[in-house]
């Protein structure tokens, strides 16, 4: 009895280390690809967000990792999930890149084993004329791609 007493003591013990050395662990934004130059890369934001402000918030946050955010505007109606809309690329990669930018981390509640990366939804709407690569559409979720000490100006 003993035995089991001292061994479910131990396992709680080594339970309470891992689980205090995984959240405390700092996690950080996945790499960004060096291979590209973000300033080649011409970008529209659409603010459908319902927020005021949130459009100049992600084009600085953009220009800050060194897109070229061509025009920043407000939607005609309010939408729930932020979209990143490539019109130059069959491959996606200008979309992507971006994405991977704005991507964040999620770890699992209440015991954080599990994490994945979150990445805002990529589409394809290729047009050659259009002067833009890149067409970022902000939804209601967009303040959960932006860092955690800009949330607000």
């Amino acid at each position: 009895m003993k035995r089991l007493l001292i061994v479910v003591v131990l396992l709680l013990v080594l339970a309470t280390i891992g689980f205090v050395i995984l959240k405390h662990t700092v996690l950080a934004k996945p790499k960004i690809t060096p291979t590209l130059d973000h300033s080649k890369i011409r970008v529209e934001i659409i603010n459908c967000s319902g927020v005021d402000g949130e459009g100049t918030h992600v084009q600085d946050f953009l220009r800050t990792a060194g897109f070229d955010v061509y025009e920043v505007r407000s939607g005609t109606r309010t939408i729930d999930i932020t979209t990143i809309i490539e019109h130059i690329d069959p491959n996606l990669s200008n979309a992507k890149t971006i994405s991977t930018v704005m991507s964040y981390i999620k770890i699992s509640r209440p015991i954080p084993i599990f994490k994945k990366v979150v990445i805002p939804e990529i589409q394809k709407d290729i047009d050659s004329l259009l002067y833009l690569d890149v067409t970022v559409v902000l939804g209601k979720d967009c303040i959960k791609y932006l860092p955690k000490s800009k949330v607000k100006f």
